[in-house]
């Protein structure tokens, strides 16, 4: 029997742990370690440190907790195709390939159904599927009698790793107090999210030496968020398609345009409809994990017909409702891969004893004009369109995170060549049993919420090395049997 083990049950760990157990379950010995619980707790409630002075994906993006962060913001299902490759780039193709190949099964697992008209739209439009709100949290999906056969161990910690000249044979575990254990397994899985996976690794080559990578911790890019018009008494339609999200078995299907500048920079303009419904943001806020809420009873009344609206709109006519006089277009775009930006070591330690990370995130001049390119681009579109607006970009504004959007990539990136730190099956160079899966895997994260786009690696590596595995112990097994018998 292959013993596994999942270090980090959050978006990916949970998702990974689903698919074994229902592929492999009765073959496999599973141990799960989760730092957290079932409580789903942010960077400051864990306990967990970042040093950063312009990024915020530490701070405000992830969460620990069985489930992970997507059990906080649900989180779109979008695939990575051609028109995110416009220069036909070897790692990219490789990347499309498996999108297109495991797009459905992750589809199904997902949202139930394998193929959604529009998710094959071509020219500028990209349709994607928000998750339902009973859907977001993957972990507790999960079939709790096939559960039970996991060794799950909860608020614990992997703070290092023994080595076997290049394979791991036990990770040591922490928990809050201090307490230590030591777990072995044949293969194991980096999930703990993107930041930390590679805040880990750093701290195992610190130590140990052994990643070949000379990328790791580098190119850390992020999508550039931020607010372009206003638009004025015009219904959210542009090029004859309508861009209020409709509703399907409870998940909404939305649409955005894809964008790119003369560099072919990639990015996608979205609708934000009802920004300044303060009742609408408020149960936005508190739908999708925020602390507080802000809204009170006369912000309630001011916007009941606005609410009776949205509720027919949604309850019977199965789409959302958008005012027709609050909507604004939205555009993130990729940063440059390669860049300047890094994750690494902090002086700090957290309150398990561990060195922090340290994200050197920063917006470049580059960054910043290929925004202003595309922003001009789409005057041209909304000018065509006979659209009114008002242009609210602001160059000279410090965050280019006005909307909650991390999509944390390019610092564990797969490729075929030797500095990428992993290769097309997402194995860690320079490590024989040790796999990562996460958006950082990604060079950049184009014209999507990357997501789901890794569970298609996850599906390939089930589906073609795990087998491999699995057939070899089998095969094993088989002739220790046979020789007995003999």
């Amino acid at each position: 029997m292959v013993k596994i083990c999942i270090i980090g049950c959050g978006t990916y760990g949970a998702y990974l742990l689903r698919r074994v157990i229902e592929n492999y379950g009765n073959e496999v010995d599973i141990t799960v370690i989760e730092m957290g619980n079932e409580k789903t707790k942010s960077e400051s409630e864990m306990g967990v440190v970042a040093e950063s002075k312009e990024s915020h994906a530490a701070e405000k993006g992830r969460y620990f907790g069985l489930g992970g962060t997507s059990a906080r913001w649900g989180g779109q299902v979008l695939f990575f195709d051609e028109r995110d490759n416009p220069t036909n780039q070897k790692d990219w193709n490789t990347i499309v390939d498996v999108n297109k190949q495991y797009r459905s099964i992750v589809l199904k697992n997902l949202v139930g159904f394998e193929n959604l008209r529009g998710l094959d739209d071509k020219g500028i439009e990209k349709t994607g599927i928000w998750l339902k709100y009973t859907k977001r949290n993957i972990f507790k999906g999960l079939d709790k009698k096939a559960l039970s056969s996991v060794n799950l161990i909860k608020n614990t910690r992997v703070t290092d790793f023994n080595f076997e000249d290049s394979t791991i044979k036990s990770v040591i575990c922490s928990d809050a107090e201090g307490n230590k254990k030591t777990i072995e397994a044949d293969i194991f899985y980096l999930t703990a999210g993107a930041i930390e996976s590679c805040r880990l690794l750093i701290a195992m080559n610190e130590k140990h030496k052994i990643i070949t990578s000379t990328d790791l911790g580098k190119h850390y890019g992020d999508h550039l968020s931020v607010e372009l018009f206003k638009i004025k008494g015009h219904p959210p339609v542009i090029y004859k398609t309508n861009f209020v999200p409709n509703i399907i078995n409870g998940s909404l299907i939305t649409k955005r345009w894809i964008v790119a500048d003369s560099d072919n920079r990639i990015g996608f303009a979205h609708p934000i409809f009802n920004k300044e419904v303060k009742v609408f943001t408020s149960i936005k806020r508190l739908l999708f994990g925020k602390q507080q809420i802000d809204f009170n009873l006369k912000d309630v009344v001011e916007g009941f017909e606005f609410l009776i609206r949205f509720g027919y709109n949604v309850l019977i006519k199965k789409k959302m409702y958008a005012h027709r006089n609050n909507w604004s277009i939205q555009l993130d775009i990729e940063q440059a891969y390669p860049n300047g930006n890094s994750i690494g070591l902090s002086k700090q330690t957290d309150k398990y004893g561990e060195k922090a990370a340290r994200l050197n995130w920063h917006v470049s001049e580059e960054d910043k004009k290929s925004i202003v390119e595309i922003k001009n681009n789409l005057i041209k579109l909304l000018d065509k369109e006979d659209i009114k607006y008002e242009v609210v970009y602001d160059p000279n504004i410090e965050s280019m995170k006005i909307e909650d959007v991390y999509h944390p990539v390019g610092f564990l990136r797969i490729g075929h060549d030797e500095n990428a730190v992993l290769d097309t099956n997402c194995r860690v160079r320079g490590i024989d049993n040790l796999y990562h899966f996460s958006t950082a895997m990604f060079p950049s994260a184009k014209s999507i919420n990357p997501t789901a786009a890794g569970f298609c690696f996850i599906e390939q590596y089930l589906f073609d090395s795990f087998q491999l595995t699995v057939d070899s112990e089998v095969q094993t097994v088989n002739q220790q049997l046979s020789t007995t018998i003999n």
